[in-house]
């Protein structure tokens, strides 16, 4: 069985050889390839298509000896594990009608300004050494940019251009599956990407209808992109809200994405046979009662205590009927220097206390300088080890 078949075949509740093992090795290839430089020439989203063909592989880094001359591919080829790659923006292309957007950049940062005929709005981001980067500046400052912002998404068009998604498809093949990213839903739009968890919070308290009004906006703009996602290749759609109760309260995910969630949801599964997935990478101890009512088939980036606040039975007593998890060994292990047996047997828990409705993996996403041999390990572990 290949590992995409593995794959789908859980997320189908289909019988497999074995546990599916999905890591996302993709921000330590980039690190082990370019090292400590400062500058990367090209910096590749998290989970994001390297292709075998890119620049990036023939740079030797500090790339582990071993694997100094494989690509990402080759390496999950020889490590054995599936590869699970997020289709950024790889089904459609977005333009502007009216809407001038430039971007600066200075030293590390990054200034984003958007010109309309309502007003101007900027965003700042900045790069830290290690490449993670954050938004210091929101282009929302409070709710009277909103209608700058509504001007901003409604001037926007959306076109189908499947081909850079089937090509991404056909590299990837049976070694793993490519997601169409559907992006973030209306709050999660607010809170992570125009006006930050602050703003966002005054502005609920001082002007609930104002908040209102651009959530509708946004749900409105959101909806649109469901018909050509429906439409793309591929057989999995994931809308990636990166759910952390301590960012998205217990009320705040029940009133503001729980019913966008289960609309998303409704619309996809009754225009199409794809399955779903959400980004759940957070604390969520209080959330876990719901999840099994969002509609999506699969929760994504679950990492268990000690990274987060919940053990695998918990995860796996919430789940829906038909509903599956990713839930991985926590990160932080591989670079702790850590007993191989202790995180074989932490991996060996996860197997035995979410079972039949796990897909493993690194917590969510493979450290820098983690330790890739101990990627191995857990590989081999699940060729011998679990019930299927």
């Amino acid at each position: 069985m290949t590992h995409r078949d593995r794959f789908l075949n859980r997320i189908s509740g289909k019988s497999v050889d074995r546990v599916p093992f999905f890591p996302d090795i993709s921000m330590w290839y980039q690190w082990q390839r370019y090292g400590d430089e400062q500058q990367w020439p090209k910096v590749y989203p998290p989970g994001g298509i390297i292709p075998p063909d890119a620049e990036i592989n023939s740079r030797p880094g500090i790339m582990p000896e071993r694997y100094k001359d494989m690509n990402l591919f080759q390496i999950a080829r020889d490590v054995d594990f599936g590869i699970p790659i997020h289709g950024y923006g790889i089904f459609m292309k977005t333009t502007y009608k009216t809407v001038k957007i430039t971007t600066e950049t200075r030293d590390k940062d990054t200034i984003t300004t958007y010109v309309t005929p309502k007003g101007t709005l900027r965003a700042l981001t900045s790069r830290a050494d290690d490449h993670s980067s954050c938004t210091r500046e929101y282009m929302v400052k409070s709710p009277d940019d909103f209608p700058i912002l509504e001007y901003i998404v409604t001037d926007r068009e959306y076109t189908a251009d499947y081909a850079r998604a089937q090509t991404a498809i056909d590299t990837v093949d049976s070694q793993g599956y490519v997601n169409m990213v559907v992006g973030r839903s209306p709050m999660g739009n607010l809170v992570h990407d125009y006006m930050g968890i602050e703003q966002t919070a005054f502005a609920l308290f001082d002007e609930p209808d104002k908040v209102k009004r651009i959530l509708q906006v946004l749900d409105e703009n959101c909806q649109r992109v469901w018909p050509l996602v429906a439409g793309s290749p591929g057989k999995v759609i994931y809308l990636c809200d990166n759910m952390d109760e301590f960012l998205i309260a217990p009320d705040w995910y029940r009133d503001y994405f729980l019913p966008y969630y289960q609309r998303f949801n409704e619309y996809i599964h009754g225009k199409t046979g794809k399955k779903t997935l959400t980004h759940m990478d957070g604390r969520m101890t209080n959330l876990l009662p719901m999840v099994k009512d969002n509609g999506f088939d699969v929760l994504d980036g679950c990492t268990p205590a000690p990274m987060n606040d919940f053990e695998p039975r918990t995860l796996r007593a919430a789940l829906a009927s038909r509903q599956y998890a990713y839930c991985g060994v926590p990160s932080p292990f591989f670079i702790q220097r850590m007993e191989e047996g202790e995180i074989l047997d932490f991996a060996k828990r996860i197997i035995d206390e979410v079972n039949d409705r796990l897909i493993l993996n690194v917590g969510d996403i493979m450290p820098n300088r983690g330790d890739i041999e101990m990627v191995r390990k857990i590989a081999d572990l699940t060729r011998t080890y679990g019930v299927c």
